[in-house]
C-alpha cells in the first residue's frame, strides 16, 4: 500500500510540474535525448581508526527546463575498530528521485530510497562475529539550492524530510542536510 502511494504521489509531482512548464517544455523538445540527461552524486570517504566511504551516483532526464527525474544507486561503508572489538556497516539500495526548479539556484526535490544494511560486530580477540541484516525506506521532501554553473558543474545543499522515519529507519533524526555535486540541470 504504501508503494502504490509513494508511486502514485511521484507520478501527480510529475504531471502537475509537466503541465506548469508548457514554455520550458517547448524549449526542452529541440533537444535530444542524450542532451535532455544529467548527473548527480555523492562522495565522500575518510580514513583512520574509522574509515567512511559513500558513493552515490545518479541519472537524471529533463523532462522540462524546471522538472527533471530520474534514478541512482547509493552504496556507504563504514568500520570501525578499537583493541577488541570491529563494527562494519554496509548500506546499499536504489533510489528515485525529482527536481523542480523554483528559481535559478533554488529547487524543490523528492526522493524515495530502499536500502538494505549489514552490519558485523567482530571479536578480535576470539574470532567470533556477529552479523545483522535489516532493510528500511525513506521518502525525503525538500529544497535545496544549487551553487556553481561552471561548465554545468553545480554542487547542491539539501534540506530533506524523511515522512516515512519511524524508530526502524536507519538515520536517527527525520530531518537531514545533504550535498552533493551535478552535471546537466
Amino acid at each position: 500500500m504504501k508503494k502504490r502511494f509513494i508511486f502514485l504521489f511521484f507520478s501527480v509531482l510529475v504531471s502537475q510540474a509537466y503541465a506548469d512548464d508548457k514554455k520550458g517544455l517547448k524549449e526542452t523538445r529541440k533537444k535530444s535525448f542524450t542532451e535532455k540527461l544529467f548527473f548527480t552524486g555523492n562522495l565522500g570517504l575518510s580514513f583512520g581508526n574509522s574509515t567512511n566511504i559513500l558513493i552515490s551516483p545518479g541519472l537524471g532526464y529533463r523532462v522540462s527546463n524546471k522538472l527533471g527525474a530520474g534514478v541512482g544507486y547509493s552504496y556507504g561503508f563504514n568500520s570501525d575498530s578499537n583493541t577488541n572489538l570491529k563494527v562494519s556497516n554496509k548500506v546499499h539500495g536504489p533510489r528515485v528521485f525529482a527536481l523542480y526548479k523554483l528559481m535559478p539556484n533554488l529547487y524543490a526535490t523528492t526522493r524515495y530510497e530502499y536500502l538494505k544494511q549489514k552490519i558485523t560486530n567482530e571479536d578480535l580477540v576470539s574470532g567470533a562475529k556477529l552479523d545483522f541484516k535489516r532493510d528500511s525506506d525513506a521518502w525525503y521532501l525538500g529544497a535545496g539550492y544549487r551553487l556553481g554553473g561552471l561548465g554545468g558543474i553545480g554542487f547542491g545543499i539539501e534540506i530533506l524530510y524523511d515522512v516515512l522515519h519511524d524508530e526502524e529507519s536507519f538515520n536517527s533524526e527525520a530531518l537531514s542536510f545533504q550535498g552533493g555535486l551535478s552535471y546537466g540541470f
